[in-house]
């Protein structure tokens, strides 16, 4: 599948799976995350053809990522962001808390 078609998909199911319509995607760095609105995932050539398991990989992402804007309380999130955001082991155990309840 072309790469353009496939961001195209990408775009579209990440609102339906987030239920949120106002969802954007964009496609740039080598990580996948969110902030509640947006969603970032891997770049990848706009004109090249995606393989079936890249087309996999990415999908979990979207699957990942869409969850959290569907399931995560992103207010609480910032506040605790905001009280205690230096403290990086706590940020780094709120996350994994909340990648395991997503999967």
């Amino acid at each position: 599948m072309k790469s353009d078609l496939f961001q195209h998909e990408v775009r579209k199911t990440s609102s339906v799976f987030g239920r949120k319509e106002d969802v954007t995607v964009q496609f740039q760095g080598e990580d996948a995350m969110t902030d509640g609105t947006n969603i970032i995932l891997p770049a990848m050539d706009f004109e090249a053809d995606i393989s079936e398991e890249d087309q996999s990989i990415v999908r979990g992402y979207v699957d990942h990522e869409s969850g959290h804007i569907r399931h995560t309380d992103f207010k609480a999130l910032n506040k605790l962001g905001k009280e205690h955001g230096k403290n990086k082991l706590l940020m780094t155990l709120q996350n994994a808390c909340e990648d395991i309840y997503l999967e």
